[in-house]
């Protein structure tokens, strides 16, 4: 985690470890959860909700221009300022996706994607039985990779529409990820906010939109004030 360097993502300064314990030094963020913000408020407007959902895809994609899975988006892992500037923390369920070992558990339900439902914990009977076909790595880029679109999905509706799209008791969840498809009691947000939730709930990885797609879309694209390329601003870092 120590080369994760980039603006909305905690940065991890340095670890010390004795023979019991691992102390992690980190950045200091001052802000709160946006889930605290979201309870509060009910619901976002579109607006403020793309200027914090613009910040969050952008630090997500930096995670994945990286090789890394951060596996566990959700409103309590957001941080944000009175300025409305966003920072992504705890990277405890992370990975590295070419992590061959790395077996996903389910972190917090409500935000997990279906495939990881299915799949539990991605037994090497999964990969057996894909193996002419893909490589463990392009497995965990498929399934990992694609299971952050959508919990970023997630995200994007609870802050517009103030509440999650499933819920009820655990085994209720579990049935509405696989089988269910998210429901717009509301008519307040537009129909291109809606169409790109829709789009990152898809239920098949492979069909869902793609980190690409996503800044692409046109209600993304209404507000780039905090968009850069991860890209670019790697490069920057490494030349400095």
């Amino acid at each position: 985690m120590k080369n994760l360097i980039y603006p909305g993502v905690c940065r991890l300064h340095d670890v010390y470890m004795t023979e019991a314990y691992a102390y992690l030094v980190m950045e200091l963020v001052a802000g709160r959860e946006l889930f605290e913000l979201v309870k509060e408020s009910q619901e976002l407007s579109e607006a403020r909700a793309r200027n914090i959902f613009s910040q969050l895809v952008t630090a997500v994609q930096y995670l994945h221009s990286m090789g890394t899975i951060h596996n566990d988006l959700k409103l309590e892992n957001v941080l944000i300022n009175e300025d409305d500037d966003i920072t992504l923390i705890d990277f405890g369920h992370a990975s590295r996706i070419d992590n061959a070992s790395f077996k996903p558990g389910i972190p917090t339900l409500e935000y997990v994607a279906p495939e990881l439902l299915v799949f539990g914990e991605f037994t090497e009977k999964v990969c057996s039985l894909f193996s002419s076909l893909f490589t463990r790595t392009h497995l965990n880029i498929l399934l990992f990779l694609q299971s952050d679109i959508w919990s970023l999905g997630i995200v994007l509706y609870i802050m517009v529409l103030g509440y999650f799209p499933f819920h009820g008791t655990d085994e209720s969840i579990r049935k509405q990820i696989i089988e269910s498809k998210p429901k717009f009691t509301r008519d307040k947000i537009g129909k291109d906010c809606r169409d790109l939730i829709k789009r990152m709930l898809c239920k098949d990885p492979k069909e869902r939109i793609t980190m690409e797609e996503v800044k692409n879309h046109p209600w993304f694209l209404q507000g780039l004030a905090h968009y850069t390329e991860p890209e670019a601003e790697q490069q920057q870092q490494q030349s400095e």
